[in-house]
């Protein structure tokens, strides 16, 4: 049990619901579009997905320990900062820790090849799945290293909104349609606030090891005005898109996360220079992805049960 919570600790299990939002989403626009829901076809998605993330998180921790990055102060140390802390810690060795997500990664890559076997016009979930690996590899690994060049936000904002929801939505529908493009667009700047918001009290010890984020570049008070115009963005989104009739009217729903966005925004304006006092900021968001994600598989899987006039 205690080698399994550090593993556990180690793949950084709490931020798995940014991923796993995204695929049900998909998931349930394909089946309120009528498309029978093979679970089969959607665990093993789950499994793939997780698996990379999983991944992600683990190579980002490995890259950061051998830079140096990992060298946080204690005062900054949270469950959403600073990495997971086993190599610091000293309770992996970096063997052990990079075995672990090389495999990982294969897992990934296993299931993508299988989906993309099984489901009609596979390409397609190759071509995602790829992109998905490469992108997520190369995330803090040489030679991209592309959150080390502030590129981060924009990369998880397009892989756990366009490509995640889209990629899952293919697994059950078999066909290309715009609908979970715009659906996703609140979950990648949503995805991408968080990380924005986890990398603030980093913004002075990252580049002491290279890792040049947005907050590093910008500083905290422009990465503050980043975090609101994205969280706000979001909402503004799913208002525009049912108003222009590119989203269902319940999909409206998806504004009850609301009140936690306002609440990460409240917090980061009083307090976007102090941490911990933040750090409500971090958890609201992270929040915010899971209610409005809930939410939005309701109002896509309403219609599967209830005959609607609209």
């Amino acid at each position: 049990m205690a080698a399994f919570k550090v593993w556990l600790r180690a793949s950084q299990a709490q931020s798995f619901i940014v991923s796993v939002i995204p695929v049900l989403v998909g998931a349930a626009i394909a089946a309120g579009q009528g498309a029978p829901l093979v679970w089969p076809l959607l665990l093993l998605t789950l499994v793939g997905v997780l698996a990379i993330h999983a991944a992600t998180n683990m190579s980002n921790d490995y890259i950061d320990y051998r830079t140096g990055v990992d060298n946080q102060p204690p005062e900054i140390i949270s469950p959403f900062t600073a990495g997971s802390r086993v190599l610091p810690d000293k309770l992996l060795t970096p063997e052990q820790h990079k075995r672990a997500w090389l495999a990982l990664y294969a897992v990934g890559a296993a299931v993508g090849l299988y989906l993309a076997y099984t489901v009609a016009d596979g390409w397609v979930i190759l071509l995602l799945g790829g992109s998905m690996g490469l992108l997520s590899l190369f995330y803090t690994y040489p030679p991209l290293k592309l959150q080390y060049h502030g590129a981060g936000e924009l990369l998880v904002g397009v892989i756990f909104g366009p490509v995640l929801v889209f990629g899952a939505y293919f697994v059950q529908a078999h066909r290309v349609d715009a609908l979970p493009i715009v659906a996703s667009v609140p979950f990648g700047l949503f995805v991408s606030a968080f990380l924005l918001v986890n990398e603030m009290p980093e913004w002075q010890s990252d580049p002491k090891g290279g890792k040049v984020t947005v907050p590093a570049r910008v500083g905290l008070e422009k990465s503050m005005k980043i975090y609101i115009a994205l969280i706000a963005g979001g909402y503004a989104w799913i208002v525009a898109a049912v108003l222009l009739r590119l989203l269902p009217p319940l999909a409206l729903l998806g504004l009850a996360s609301l009140p936690l966005g306002l609440k990460g925004i409240s917090i980061l304006r009083k307090d976007y220079a102090s941490f911990p006092k933040h750090i409500g900021a971090n958890a609201a968001t992270l929040q915010s992805v899971l209610v409005s994600g809930i939410a939005t598989v309701v109002a896509f899987t309403i219609p599967v049960f209830v005959a609607l006039p609209f």
